[in-house]
């Protein structure tokens, strides 16, 4: 459960919407990240497909049709074969949740991640 501008998001629902992308999306996991404004903000690790090219606009511009506080707010496009898996095949949420942390790490030393949240949205 990721806890987004005062409402319960769940998860499941996010990459539901995110894999409706079939031709480009192998595989998505939302994960909560702490931000200052939203409390959490959801984070989306989107596995493409073999052979296409996939954006973070392109993937901002599907999400659009989601309420403001269940869009991911920054989104991490991984080559395919590249999801952490566990050790039954499925995705290993707790790698992918220290992936999210890192890369919003560096974000915030950047200065971008904390300072609003509708990002024109």
């Amino acid at each position: 459960m990721i806890k987004s501008l005062g409402f319960q998001v769940f998860p499941g629902d996010v990459e539901a919407h995110v894999c409706a992308l079939t031709e480009k999306v192998a595989n998505c996991v939302a994960v909560g990240v702490q931000h200052n404004v939203a409390s959490e903000a959801v984070v989306a690790v989107v596995e493409r497909r073999a052979g296409v090219e996939l954006t973070a606009q392109e993937l901002d511009r599907h999400a659009r049709t989601l309420p403001t506080y269940m869009r991911p707010r920054h989104w991490i496009v991984i080559e395919p074969g590249q999801m952490p898996l566990n050790r039954v095949g499925k995705p290993d949420h707790l790698r992918v949740q220290e992936m999210a942390n890192a890369a919003i790490a560096a974000l915030r030393a950047e200065g971008g991640w904390d300072a609003g949240y509708t990002r024109g949205q």
